[in-house]
């Protein structure tokens, strides 16, 4: 199991293939670990409902 850092949500979620790629594979195998605090940095930077949408999806 990893602890994703927020950095490297962000850099994933920007669709940066050094960081999407392997995060996406992390994804599927259900080997990241969500942690509340990370998700609360994230939703912080938000700017659209859509954006929001996408990182509660996680």
């Amino acid at each position: 199991m990893i602890v994703v850092d927020t950095s490297v949500w962000v850099e994933f979620l920007k669709g940066r293939p050094a960081y999407f790629l392997p995060m996406s594979a992390l994804l599927e195998q259900q080997q990241v670990a969500a942690v509340e605090c990370v998700f609360g940095e994230l939703l912080q930077g938000v700017k659209s409902a859509r954006e929001a949408s996408i990182i509660l999806g996680y």
